[in-house]
């Protein structure tokens, strides 16, 4: 053997499941993409770490259901497998987890209105990172969180004028039509963060793209109908899919997790002392300034 072979290029057997997971991004390879998260959120799973197999799974999830040919093309098996561990860790004891049983517990205590308002915070505090992530392409949607939020606060205080009804219509259906663009669930571009570059995709780790379309849904019908607060977006602004990735550590000690499980708990605290609309208005504002990655 040609002793120019040491300094050839890997072949594609001998990369690691990371490794072949860049490869995948790279090229643009949707259904070894969904096949890489997949298996690495097994090897994490194996490993015992829950927090980022959970990541891992989520991600696959959402590739391989974007598109019928991806789904078809990875199998059943494989498909039927990842809902079931993603079903398995949705029990486990895992940080996010916990927060929407204590989310759960508490919610009964606010009543409908308080719900509505404890997830309206929530979506205020990811604004400046809707705003920043809204540049790479597939997200644009992300810039108009922080409009939506101000739309939701008009909502609740009284009836809601046909236009502001209207756009709070298109930004739900542009965030809803996010998790099916390639643009978004190849990885594609990337932004500072504390820890390393957050990537759009990073959201998974919570289902945040759905949680949004959930709330952004139910604020508009909720003024044609009875309609139950949907609550777990509280959890959200978190952002475990992103520390899960770049991270070392026990997740809960990371400073800006701490924080805002801070912030979650306060609003908890805030909402149940009955806090008049222009408090709840300032603390909206507060909010909307945050940087969730400063």
């Amino acid at each position: 053997m040609s002793m120019f072979g040491f300094f050839q290029k890997k072949g594609k057997a001998s990369l690691s499941t990371a490794e072949r997971l860049e490869d995948c991004r790279q090229r643009g390879d949707d259904t070894g993409l969904a096949r890489a998260c997949y298996d690495l959120g097994v090897e994490h799973m194996e490993r015992g770490e829950l927090e980022r197999a959970f990541l891992r799974l989520s991600q696959a999830d959402t590739i391989y259901s974007a598109r019928d040919e991806i789904y078809e093309a990875v199998g059943d098996t494989l498909t039927d497998d990842c809902s079931d561990r993603i079903g398995r860790l949705e029990e486990a004891p895992l940080l996010l987890n916990e927060v929407i049983a204590g989310v759960e517990e508490r919610a009964e205590e606010l009543g409908e209105d308080g719900c509505w308002i404890w997830s309206l915070f929530t979506m205020a505090r990811m604004g400046k990172l809707g705003d920043r992530l809204a540049v790479l392409p597939g997200c644009q949607a992300l810039g108009r969180l922080d409009e939506a939020a101000e739309i939701a606060l008009h909502s609740f205080r009284g009836e809601l004028p046909e236009e502001e009804f209207q756009r709070m219509d298109v930004i739900y259906e542009r965030v809803t039509e996010m998790e099916d663009d390639p643009a978004y669930f190849r990885m594609n571009g990337e932004i500072p963060g504390p820890c390393g570059p957050f990537q759009a995709f990073d959201l998974e780790g919570t289902h945040t793209l759905t949680e949004l379309s959930l709330y952004l849904e139910a604020c508009n019908s909720r003024l044609d109908q009875a309609r139950s607060p949907e609550t777990g977006l509280i959890p959200c602004a978190l952002l475990t899919g992103y520390y899960c990735r770049t991270a070392d550590g026990e997740l809960r000690e990371i400073p800006q997790v701490r924080a805002e499980l801070e912030r979650i708990w306060s609003d908890y605290e805030f909402l149940k002392a009955g806090p008049s609309w222009d408090g709840i208005a300032a603390r909206l504002e507060a909010y909307r300034e945050l940087d969730l990655l400063a």
